[in-house]
């Protein structure tokens, strides 16, 4: 079953998925950005960017990020790599990843592009 929802809701939801965290884990965010981001940053080595969208790639090409833009070119759809993911989730330990992968994320684009406003996060498979 679909629901058809207006954009304005639409928006309500993803920034109500993207501010929810679990108490349990909420005050080790601040502490896992403040060294995570940095370090996905550095993996990030080129970038392109059309009308509908910005890639994002590390040293080997390999696509880590792409940023669906929304009609207006402000806001849009963030999806990073699940083979980038695996990285990550090797090397924190579990459930670090799971819990703020989509935080992090977030936070590594909207530093790097910081005209631009994530509103929802997904991982996906980039080939």
């Amino acid at each position: 079953m679909k629901y058809i929802i207006t954009e304005s809701q639409y928006e309500l939801l993803s920034e109500l998925e993207r501010d929810w965290r679990t108490s349990e884990y909420s005050d080790e965010y601040p502490k896992l950005r403040d060294k995570m981001v940095p370090l996905i940053i550095n993996r990030i080595k080129s970038y392109s960017k059309s009308d509908d969208r910005i890639n994002l790639y590390d040293s080997d090409n390999n696509r880590i990020l792409s940023f669906l833009i929304y009609k207006g070119g402000d806001r849009g759809e963030l999806f990073f790599s699940r083979d980038f993911a695996d990285v990550f989730e090797k090397m924190l330990p579990h459930p670090l990843w799971y819990v703020h992968d989509k935080y992090l994320m977030s936070d590594v684009f909207e530093s790097l592009f910081p005209d631009k406003k994530v509103v929802s996060v997904r991982s996906a498979n980039m080939s």
